[in-house]
């Protein structure tokens, strides 16, 4: 029994001391206007949370006062309102990296489509160039074949024209 009532003591004396820093923390907390940069977070907040809920499960006395009751429920609710905070801005986050996706995506199919588009065109360049080329040749060639074919022309008038002088030559020799 003694050391059951030492262990029991022992626990008092942790709650005591417990029920003191909230109590002592929930009254700074009231005397600055109830600020938001006094209220519990993380590992303080969980301790604090777990000490009230002890207290009130298993009816400690001195048990937990309203104004650390307050204290560590409004610590609850910025640390809820921080966590909802903070997930509507990943949500913001999400929906503006989405937007920009689809932006990018939206400009990556226009580069696509230029990229086709220039494509086509410097084919099409291409060909006309080919057919210019072809078309070059071919000229080139008629203009050789129209030269051979004024040169036999002009050879063939001489021919004519010498046969015709001989033959008026002969003519004049013959009247005489």
């Amino acid at each position: 029994n003694f050391n059951q009532l030492v262990r029991t003591l022992d626990t008092d004396r942790e709650h005591l001391r417990g029920h003191t820093k909230w109590a002592q923390r929930a009254l700074e907390w009231k005397e600055k206007d109830k600020s938001n940069d006094l209220l519990l977070r993380g590992n303080e907040f969980v301790i604090a949370q777990n000490w009230l809920e002890e207290t009130e499960q298993q009816n400690k006395k001195p048990s937990a006062t309203v104004f650390q009751k307050d204290f560590i429920q409004a610590s609850k609710n910025a640390i809820e309102a921080l966590e909802k905070e903070e997930k509507h801005r990943r949500e913001r986050m999400l929906l503006l990296q989405e937007e920009k996706t689809k932006e990018a995506e939206a400009r990556l199919a226009e580069q696509k489509k230029g990229a086709r588009r220039q494509k086509v065109f410097l084919i099409n360049i291409s060909m006309a160039l080919l057919a210019a080329i072809g078309v070059s040749v071919v000229a080139f060639h008629q203009r050789g074949e129209a030269i051979n074919q004024r040169k036999k022309a002009e050879k063939a008038r001489e021919a004519q024209l010498h046969s015709v002088s001989r033959f008026s030559l002969v003519l004049s020799q013959r009247n005489f």
